[in-house]
């Protein structure tokens, strides 16, 4: 809510920030995952503090435009707007309802016409499903069909997408510019198929396909995966976007009005529409931007609805700029165990405005060490820099829990701001930071991370970070200070083991993981004789930070060894610091031992100190 007060003005008004979707009703409860980001601005406020609103925009031009959309249907493969199909007015609103013919619309007091009528699609119509994607798999289904009591043929529609849509074969489809292929065409087996990846049901168009063949199915498919990586620039994507534009005449396609429309025309569409657009410009200050439409001279009979419409205002920039993301992804502690066996093989997926990056897959670990930087490179941003140094776009970091066969189970999302950098040459250095990981209302571990954001202004960029294999590591002087660290574990024996899925607690072992090092212990054959391990004490060798800041936990998981080699995972502890523990060893030295060559010793202290004789069969004299 706007207010000439700054006392009174809300904290968000006419501020740029990032709003996350959800979906409605009882799915919005159940489903965590994030259907859609808007990155908005909004202002609320009276008509008398218009001008206001207009001194905000210092970013852009604020520019106001009359909209109609000519509105055609297909009849015998002819497009037309006349005939029984043509449900919606020749020149409609958006949705079909409101008659809006050009010659109709006259510029509202205070306004005037600045130029003609033109052809102005919907941008979002020309980008393709892979927009945004640095990866993509494409996919498409192969149709078999059969008689009852006949074998399986080639359907009438061989090839189809998963709508049911007809589709070129996978031999026939064309590598889009500026993309390589980085893999063959396989058959996709992780989903719920049979043995050879068909899908049965008794007819396509009504879908309820099942994994499992009955006499009474009557068509199968199967689906075909192959995976691209593009190549190419931002520029030669932009002018890949103009040539579509130009070729579509701005007419976007669809089988009915009430459907989704695209803006390539398929077979089974049966009209279309284009938007139209003409631009006004103010003359007075304060005059009221909205249309008194009349489609009769001195006609009493139109509804009000149809009397009144409202232009469209856009920002047109002047002047956009190029950055380039660096995302440093360290490492992540105490996240969500998905796996039967207690762990995860969880990989982050990182997405920035239009673009998107994922990490490897770290298998079963809860505190997973990815040591990766994602590079984001020529990311098109509107505005100006100082703008975007002060509000930066959110980044957000969605972990996944990786399966061989079905989808990847969401572990939590978590939400960073970049470091802005407008000169490349700029001295500081982002720091790793843990941001709280969350599953819906759950928390679901911290991730370790920092991200830079630098303004491609012509200047060289700070050098790659070094690579380990393919992939680009966090750099030094980001990643943490390593020591050499000596972790040891006295673990006597458990006591008072609940039973698990039904069974008691028989032949326990114990696995200590600190960063990815795995010690287990011996397996106790019976704890009612004997709930002690006959090797108590167990040692690790591992690399740590040297801050405490960065510490991992380590992980103490229970395991009960069953018959058949089932061995479930019967108790889970997590002590979330290691710094409480952390002593620093004694360097021997000459002042390390006193006058008559006992050693000190390196401790908390006490009440007593207990001088150590040198001859063993001294006993011991407390002080």
């Amino acid at each position: 809510m706007y207010s000439p007060n700054p006392m009174y003005c809300g904290r968000n008004c006419g501020k740029l920030q990032s709003l996350q979707m959800k979906y409605p009703g009882q799915k919005g409860e159940k489903d965590p995952t994030v259907p859609g980001l808007l990155r908005v601005k909004l202002w609320l406020g009276l008509q008398s503090n218009e001008d206001h609103w207009q001194v905000m925009q210092k970013e852009g031009e604020l520019a106001v435009f009359a909209e109609t959309y000519e509105n055609q249907v297909s009849i015998l493969g002819n497009w037309t707007n006349k005939g029984p199909l043509m449900t919606r007015p020749k020149f409609s609103d958006q949705q079909g309802k409101i008659k809006l013919l050009k010659e109709k619309f006259v510029p509202p007091p205070g306004w005037r016409w600045e130029g003609e009528w033109y052809i102005n699609p919907e941008l979002s119509m020309l980008y393709d499903k892979d927009a945004g994607h640095s990866k993509f798999i494409d996919d498409v289904y192969e149709c078999q069909m059969r008689l009852p009591g006949t074998n399986w043929v080639e359907s009438t529609r061989p090839w189809s997408n998963v709508k049911g849509d007809p589709s070129p074969s996978k031999g026939e489809m064309e590598l889009p510019a500026g993309w390589v292929w980085e893999d063959e065409w396989q058959i996709d087996l992780g989903r719920a198929v049979d043995e050879d990846g068909f899908e049965y049901c008794v007819e396509s168009t009504m879908g309820g396909w099942g994994p499992a063949e009955r006499r009474y199915h009557l068509c199968r498919r199967r689906r075909w995966v192959r995976s691209r990586r593009l190549v190419e620039n931002v520029k030669q994507k932009k002018e890949k976007e103009k040539t579509l534009q130009a070729a579509t005449e701005g007419w976007e396609y669809a089988p009915l009005f009430n459907m989704k429309f695209h803006h390539i025309e398929r077979r089974m569409d049966l009209v279309r529409r284009r938007r139209w657009h003409r631009k006004m410009v103010q003359t007075e200050k304060g005059k009221p931007c909205f249309f008194s439409m009349q489609e009769k001279e001195n006609s009493d009979d139109e509804d009000e609805e149809s009397q009144l419409a409202a232009p469209r205002m856009f920002i047109v920039f002047k002047q956009s700029y190029k950055y380039q993301l660096r995302a440093y992804i360290y490492q992540a502690r105490d996240i969500l165990a998905m796996d039967d066996s207690g762990t995860s093989d969880p990989y982050a997926h990182v997405s920035f405005l239009t673009q998107s990056q994922r990490t490897e897959n770290i298998k079963k670990s809860l505190c997973p060490t990815w040591d990766q930087t994602l590079i984001f490179g020529e990311i098109e941003i509107h505005g100006d820099p100082r703008n975007i140094e002060a509000q930066p776009p959110d980044i957000y970091i969605e972990l996944f829990d990786h399966d061989t066969f079905g989808e990847p189970e969401f572990l939590g999302r978590a939400r960073a701001h970049p470091m802005v950098k407008l000169d490349p040459s700029d001295a500081r250095s982002p720091v790793l930071q843990w941001y709280e990981i969350t599953r819906g209302k759950d928390q679901g571990g911290e991730l370790l991370a920092a991200f830079e954001l630098f303004l491609m202004s012509g200047k060289d960029l700070p050098f790659m970070p070094p690579k380990r294999g393919s992939l680009y590591s966090v750099p030094n002087g980001i990643r943490p200070v390593m020591q050499r660290t000596a972790i040891e574990v006295l673990c006597w024996g458990v006591r008072n083991m609940k039973s698990y899925q039904l069974s008691s607690v028989t032949s326990p072992s114990i696995e200590f993981e600190v960063s990815g090092n795995v010690v287990q212990s011996d397996v106790i054959k019976s704890t009612k004789r004997n709930p002690n391990f006959t090797s108590p004490s167990y040692f690790f060798d591992v690399m740590l930070p040297k801050e405490e800041l960065y510490m991992p936990p380590m992980n103490i998981r229970v395991r009960d060894h069953r018959q058949f080699g089932r061995k479930p995972i019967v108790g889970l502890h997590v002590l979330k610091s290691l710094e409480k523990f952390r002593i620093d060893p004694v360097m021997q030295g000459d002042g390390d031992r006193d006058e008559g060559g006992r050693g000190i010793v390196n401790g908390p202290g006490g009440e007593h100190v207990v001088d150590m004789p040198v001859d063993a069969d001294q006993p011991l004299q407390p002080k």
